[in-house]
């Protein structure tokens, strides 16, 4: 089904359901698992014109590379990363699968058919995406790249390193997604299975959410990127690092589908279960649309089919004796009862936009009202039938009587059967259809409650006045009949031109139409069962393009359905199945003859020209592809006749095989990893080992179904899974006109009322009971917080010395309540569907940060200082069943088990702050280390760039730029920034963009906004100058028309309109107008040319110069492991220009790399590095390839501004002997002695260090590729450091912490004496720079 359509209905139905992802603030996952495809598709070709110059190869793989690193930071799974690319499909889903190629290809044709018509220029390659298909040369190369990026992370990330990894690629049978639910599916059925395992499902598919549901694992959560609609979907930025991620939380879609289907408690006359209804809705959306069946016509998710069937469901489910989806079986007989209400619909639409519509002009035409109907949906019988009247006596006469039951003719039309059905539900009798000895089946009416014994006199009053409401019903008359008859006529009719235009036979062709449609309901079981159990026929397919009419389909309800498991299609059998004649060079040369030869016996299979039927949809997409389907024995008749002609390399590709497992070989040899890529990424010292992976052995198991016992659920689910049931609360179906995507829902959606249990409660006693107090909030997602104080419309409460003090409100503070709780009201009420009453009381907390390290190595909760969020006291949660054990406190361990030795580190003291570190001993509650020192080292250049830069940069206030360029102050704030004239019925833009005040945005290096207004640098009068030169008139018309709001092209362009505008927007994008830079306006940043002269310093001088050096006596506190950065470097503080060190061994950025901050926001933190890297981006084009990546503060530590140093008396003793020495001085390097002052300040413990320099150049690269990520060995006691110490210096090679050592003053890249290791300088050619990088990464 169309994703972006199903999703926007489900966000507007149930608006809680999807949680943006920031600041962590999601749950833990034991299991993350990846559907490979949409990655693939992503990071290859985002461009659909089909024009474009395809990526270097090299780049889609590290594109692939980064988006699951990307992925996987996000989740950050403590168990299990599953990896799943499609593999051979079944037949079912080649139909797709083929329709989607052959249109792909054609669509791609015809662009640059069109480009060229056009005269635009045309690579002379393409990307052909239907490589992206099992058996291709591509995706073997993509497996290939995959082995090496998995060996790569789990050998050098932490994160990766603790867990299982398993890779089941395309030469593995399956789809991606369905091998994913094969996988959890299995895993259940064993004995040891943990029912509170937490999932995480990444993929862009709408099906994923069904599976999802049919897991009935409630923990379990879907992550997808956003999904946008309208302006805001062009307006994305291309950096990964600004992509918005959402969990979709299955455990709140379970709870709204239980408000949803809430009715059907009390109306149901079997056992409610909710699991039971969950595999009925999954049935339900079956219809609306999959990937194996032509959809039924007239569904429509966006209009509300989803919604039909639901109300359907709804009222024949208390008739129908159970459910429909009987564990991925379909009861037949109680489908009948949802198609017969779906063939009402049918007619009703059928009604509207042909049979009414034949009376109304032509130009009046009228379409079915889809939300009309719903809303009108009724059971109401008007008038009777002859036929039914009788029904309706023989009923009636039956009531009386003391039969057990009655039957019905077999011969009954829909129209009878449906009346029989709800007249027997409104008297409390049972209706169910029977089958005889015959196999003839009839209609039986019966009793529920046989013994006779009963006495309701409430159900006897009901019975009553429902026959004395069917005996008031007249009889349709002879007119009415006339109509009836004709309209039923005209329907059939419909429905015979229908199939005669679609499938080429009639609708009185019996046999045919029987045909069509049980092969239709036999689709509909093979992908029930392909859902719950599996794939249960390789070669089973619908072979037709269309569905049945829905009041067809369920005369294909009594065939007998079998499936014949068979085999999947060999890798090669699956192009030839699937792929089109133009994409013949993805298929072994053996075979492509067979696509284009006029002698092939399968020529046929592969036309360049056909037909494509929107059938009733709008976007182009979803229009039905003519092709031919393939005959599987013809194809394999043909393809075999050839497979001696294939190559062994092709053999082996053609070959099935299973999943891979990796994992960390903790106690075994490293060994080498060939490069995937030669000349590009470098060979790897791997400790990773694969091997075949089985899944668990099904013998003397069944599949799970339903909850797993021991399941927790509700307010007792895992934490981080959010649940209504955490307040109490009553939920409704209403029309409400919810705003998610900028515009109000014309459908109902579920609404959340909350109620105040603390109604009973002053607002001056809620307020003592709470400040102070550490509560949950963020209702439903909760999360902890710490009261500081409570506000209502008068007073605001706080508490000092333990004692509640009130302070009256002055007038400003009352009406920035009052905009306070009207906003948090509309957000509440329209975006998240929440009602709680009135606002009386807000409470103010700081949302808990995490937790930080003690300067004695403890771990203590922390809570945001710098934020103050305002919660109704409604939804506020006192506190939770499960503790989050990511914020539980803990004791400091003796040093020594923290810091055994061979931990990595970095070195907080004033000594080489920042530098790596490793221990090698503890004594007497002190560390020894081996410290790799930098002499010379230079933390400040970066600075003195910006400011250098600053100072050239000169800004002018608007109105002295208005003054400069002789312009009208109006007219100069409309050109520079979006200005939009009228030309027809379009608006076109003249403006410059140089500054968005309704976005709050400024254009680096042109404009920037401060106390005054907006100012302007000389960059930007430069441009305003040209433009005003290039266009005088034009300048001169805009000038008149400077304070008018809405002006025409006609008022600019009198004579010659489209070419002077057409002039102006060529000029524009010469000028790349459209490319300018746009940053939020309190994000400081540095524009491309000050970034290009910080990468240049970088590129000058050498950072990867080390002498190890033992120092001893290191305190705990002087040490920074890199699990402990989160829990204290959060609180850094940033300038552009700072120089600083990724201190995490986790991520895309190697450990210890050196940078320079050149762009702040409010949580992350742009940083160009000195060496390019794997993973390096160009920071939305700001930096070169490979040396850019968004940062959070807690990835790295500040060397230039140290504000965690350590002081000693021989730091001290150091800085004033260079004082004196009138030296000049070094960049302030503590904030404060911290440590030895303030006892009271927190601090974390630092990451182990790197000891191996980073190498630039190839002649370094292989000996120092795995030293930073391999974990290398420093030398201990006596044996030789890995650098030889610098001989010619004065200072000894072992320092005590507290001894002095005078650094090397000499500037970064200068020459040193000494015989210490150190790389040659080398050219770095584009080719080179990853290799160079892979030595970090």
């Amino acid at each position: 089904m169309g994703i972006p359509k199903f999703f926007r209905w489900m966000s507007e139905r149930y608006p809680l359901c999807s949680q943006l992802i920031e600041n962590d603030r999601i749950p833990e996952f034991d299991n993350m698992y990846l559907d490979m495809n949409g990655i693939l598709h992503n990071c290859t070709h985002k461009n659909d014109d089909h024009s474009s110059p395809p990526l270097p190869e090299e780049e889609m793989y590290i594109a692939i590379f980064n988006y699951i690193e990307h992925l996987f930071e996000k989740i950050k799974p403590k168990k299990l990363l599953y990896m799943a690319v499609d593999g051979c499909a079944p037949r079912a889903k080649m139909n797709q699968q083929r329709s989607r190629r052959f249109r792909t290809a054609k669509d791609a044709h015809d662009a640059r058919l069109k480009a060229e018509k056009n005269g635009e220029e045309i690579p002379e390659t393409r990307f052909d995406s239907n490589c992206i298909t099992p058996g291709t040369t591509f995706m073997e190369r993509v497996s290939r790249q995959l082995y090496y990026f998995i060996h790569k992370k789990i050998t050098n990330d932490s994160n990766w390193s603790n867990i299982q990894v398993i890779l089941s690629g395309h030469d593995t049978p399956g789809e991606g997604e369905h091998k994913i639910m094969e996988y959890i599916r299995t895993q259940k059925a064993q004995p040891d299975y943990d029912p509170n395992t937490r999932h995480c499902l990444y993929g862009l598919d709408a099906d994923l959410i069904m599976l999802g549901l049919l897991s009935h694992d409630p923990h379990f959560c879907l992550l997808r990127e956003e999904v946008t609609f309208g302006p805001a979907s062009k307006r994305r930025s291309t950096e990964l690092a600004n992509q918005k991620f959402y969990l979709l939380h299955l455990s709140l879609l379970r709870e709204y589908l239980e408000y949803e289907f809430q009715e059907c408690r009390s109306s149901f006359t079997f056992k409610y279960d909710l699991e039971r209804i969950l595999d009925d809705f999954i049935l339900l959306a079956f219809f609306v649309g999959n990937d194996f069946l032509p959809h039924l016509p007239g569904l429509h998710i966006n209009e509300g089919a989803l919604a039909l069937m639901f109300n359907i469901y709804k009222k024949v489910m208390p008739s129908a004796g159970g459910y429909i989806n009987e564990h991925g079986v379909i009861n037949m007989n109680r489908l009948e009862l949802i198609l017969l209400e779906l063939e009402n619909f049918e007619k009703e639409v059928f009604r509207a936009e042909v049979y009414e519509s034949k009376k109304q002009p032509a130009n009046e035409k009228q379409s079915f009202d889809f939300q009309k109907y719903l809303k009108t949906f009724t059971d109401d019988i008007k008038a009777l039938t002859v036929s039914q009247k009788e029904f309706y006596v023989t009923i009636r006469k039956f009531l009386s009587s003391r039969d057990l039951y009655l039957d019905f003719p077999s011969n009954l039309s829909s129209a009878d059967q449906r009346f029989i059905r709800h007249l027997a539900s409104d008297l409390h009798l049972s209706c169910a259809k029977l089958t005889r000895v015959d196999g003839v089946e009839h209609l039986r009416v019966a009793f529920k409650d046989l013994s006779f014994e009963g006495d309701d006199e409430v159900e006897q009053e009901e019975v009553e006045k429902i026959l004395e409401k069917y005996d008031q019903l007249p009889l349709l008359d002879e007119d009415q009949l006339k109509q009836e008859a004709g309209f039923e006529d005209s329907f059939i009719q419909w429905k015979d031109a229908y199939y005669r235009d679609k499938v080429h036979f009639s609708y009185f062709d019996e046999d045919a139409l029987r045909d069509m449609t049980q092969r239709y309901v036999e689709g509909l079981q093979w992908v029930l069962f392909y859902y719950y159990r599996g794939c249960q026929s390789w070669g089973w397919y619908y072979n037709y393009h269309y569905s049945p009419k829905i009041s067809d389909v369920f005369k294909g309800l009594r065939s007998n359905i079998k499936f014949e498991m068979g085999t999947p299609f060999r890798p090669f059998e699956q192009l030839m199945a699937v792929l089109p004649s133009r994409s013949s060079e993805l298929v072994p040369p053996a075979f492509r003859e067979l696509m284009f030869n006029s002698e092939s016996p399968i020529k046929d299979f592969y036309p360049n020209d056909f037909a494509l039927d929107q059938n009733g949809k709008t976007a182009s997409w979803e229009a039905v592809v003519i092709i031919p389907f393939i005959d599987e024995r013809r194809l394999l008749d043909a393809l075999h006749s050839r497979d001696n002609l294939l190559t062994d390399n092709e053999r082996e590709r053609n070959m099935f095989k299973p999943p891979t497992i990796f994992t960390l070989a903790e106690n075994s040899q490293p060994s080498m990893f060939p490069s995937s890529l030669p000349y590009i990424f470098p060979d790897l010292i791997t400790r990773c080992v694969e091997r075949p992976y089985q899944l668990p052995s099904m013998e003397g198991k069944q599949y799970l179904v339903g909850l797993c016992p021991g399941v927790y659920l509700g307010a007792f689910g895992m934490v981080g899974f959010p649940s209504f049931h955490t307040l109490k609360h009553t939920a409704e179906l209403s029309l409400h006109g919810i705003n998610v995507f900028g515009n109000e829902s014309k459908n109902p959606s579920v609404i959340v009322h909350v109620q105040d249990q603390r109604q009973m409660l002053t607002n001056e006693q809620l307020a003592s009971q709470y400040i102070g107090r550490r509560i949950f909030v963020d209702w439903p997602y909760l999360r902890e917080a710490l009261v500081e104080s409570a506000t209502d419309e008068n007073v605001v409460y706080q508490k000092i010395n333990g004692e509640l003090k009130q302070r009256e409100l002055n007038e400003y503070e009352k009406k920035s309540f009052e905009r306070k709780v009207s906003s948090k009201n509309r957000e509440y009420n329209k975006r998240f569907g929440v009602l709680f009453g009135d606002m009386r009381l807000m409470l103010q907390v700081r949302p808990i940060k995490g937790l930080q390290y003690t300067q004695e190595g403890a771990l203590v909760k922390a809570f945001n200082e710098n934020v103050l969020d305002d919660y109704p006291i409604q939804l506020v949660v006192d506190k939770i069943a499960i503790d989050d054990p990511r914020f539980i406190e803990k004791e400091a361990p003796p040093l020594d088990v923290e810091y055994p030795s061979g931990t990595k580190a970095f070195h907080l003291g004033e000594y080489n702050y920042g530098r790596p570190a490793q221990v090698i001993g503890c004594k007497n509650n002190r560390l020894a280390i081996w410290l790799s020192t930098a002499p010379g080292l230079d933390a400040t250049w970066g600075r003195s760039l910006v400011e250098d830069s600053k100072f050239k940069q000169r800004y002018y206030p608007s109105y002295v730029v208005a003054k400069m360029l002789n312009l009208h102050p109006l007219l100069l704030s409309k050109i520079t920034s979006s200005y939009l004239i009228t030309v027809g019925n379009k608006r076109e833009n003249i403006g410059l963009n140089l500054k968005f005040d309704a976005r709050n945005q400024k254009v680096l290096g042109y404009s920037r906004k401060s106390g005054t207004g907006w100012e302007f640098s000389d960059k930007a009068v430069t441009l305003i100058k040209e433009y005003m030169d290039t266009f005088p008139q034009l300048f001169h018309t805009l000038t008149t028309h400077a304070t008018k709001d809405n002006v025409n092209a006609n008022d600019l362009f009198p004579k010659e309109e489209g070419g002077k505008l057409t002039a102006v927007k060529a000029w524009m994008k010469e000028k790349e107008i459209n490319s300018l830079y746009r940053v939020a306006l309190d994000e400081d940043a540095l524009d491309t040319e000050s970034i290009q002269m910080i990468e240049e310093k970088a590129s000058s001088v050498d950072s990867t110069y080390q002498v190890p050096r033992k120092v001893f006596g290191v305190p705990r506190y002087a040490l920074l492991k890199p699990c402990q950065t989160k829990g204290l470097l959060h609180s850094q503080t940033f300038s552009l220009g700072d120089r600083v060190v990724y201190v995490q061994d986790s991520g895309k950025v190697p450990i210890a790399a050196y940078g320079t901050v050149v762009s702040i926001a409010s949580h992350q933190l742009d940083v160009v590095f000195d060496l390019p890297f794997m993973s390096g981006t160009t920071l939305d084009g700001k930096c070169s390839p490979y040396r850019g990546m968004q940062v959070e503060p807690s990835m790295i530590l500040n060397v230039t501004d140290p504000q965690f140093v350590v002081t000693t008396r021989a730091g001290s003793a150091r800085k004033n002997k260079l004082m004196s020495d009138a030296t000049p001085p070094r960049p302030k390097t503590t904030t404060s002695a911290r440590l030895v002052t303030e006892q009271n300040s927190v601090y974390s413990t630092p990451p182990p260090p790197s000891t191996s320099a980073w190498a630039k150049n190839s002649e370094s690269r292989s000996s120092n590729a795995q030293l930073l990520h391999s974990t290398p060995s420093l030398p201990s006691g006596s044996s030789k450091p890995t650098f030889k110490p610098n001989k010619k210096s004065s200072q000894p090679n072992y320092h005590r912490h507290s001894n002095g050592h005078s650094p090397n003053q000499r500037g970064r890249g200068g020459k040193r004496g000494g015989r210490s290791h150190r790389p040659d300088s080398g050219t770095h050619d584009v080719t080179k720079k990853l290799n160079e990088v892979q030595i970090q990464n």
